[in-house]
């Protein structure tokens, strides 16, 4: 069995927020419980989809695009 987290995944200066999961190794792909990366216009869509599939918890990763 994959151990991942789930994760919600933006760019600081990005318009949309990526639902995925981040695995073992640190790779993000899709979660089992949607079979492919949801893409959100908000923080607040994203959190809503994970409600809807019982999640009550995921990591937050803002990364730049400037690093």
């Amino acid at each position: 069995m994959v151990a991942y987290q789930t994760t919600i995944l933006s760019t600081l200066d990005g318009s949309h927020y990526l639902v995925g999961m981040t695995d073992e190794q640190g790779n993000f792909g899709a979660m089992p419980e949607l079979n492919t990366i949801q893409v959100c216009l908000s923080l607040s869509s994203a959190k809503d989809i994970l409600r809807k599939h019982n999640i009550s918890s995921a990591q937050l990763i803002l990364q730049s695009a400037y690093d």
